[in-house]
C-alpha cells in the first residue's frame, strides 16, 4: 500500500547558515499578521521587527526580520 502525498506549506524563514526553510513559532507570525494590518498611526511601529529563531537541522542561530518570512512547501505523507 502506498501512501499519497498531499503538499502542505506553511510561513518560516530559510536558515542564513544551511538555507533550509525553518518554521517560525506562532507568536512571530501573530506578530507578523498584526505588522501586516497595521496603518502608519498604530502603535504596532513601536514593537520590535526582528527575532531570533535557531534552526533544527544545522543548529545555527540568527537574527530575522518579519519581511524575511515567507511561505514554503513541505510534502508529509496523508
Amino acid at each position: 500500500m502506498h501512501a499519497a502525498l498531499a503538499p502542505t506549506t506553511f510561513r518560516g524563514v530559510a536558515c542564513r547558515r544551511c538555507g533550509k526553510p525553518i518554521r517560525v513559532r506562532q507568536a512571530i507570525l501573530n506578530r507578523e499578521s498584526s505588522f501586516n494590518q497595521s496603518g502608519p498611526d498604530s502603535d504596532q511601529q513601536w514593537c520590535s521587527r526582528v527575532f531570533s529563531h535557531r534552526c533544527k537541522i544545522c543548529g545555527n542561530e540568527a537574527v530575522y526580520t518579519l519581511n524575511l518570512i515567507c511561505e514554503f512547501e513541505e510534502v508529509c505523507p496523508a
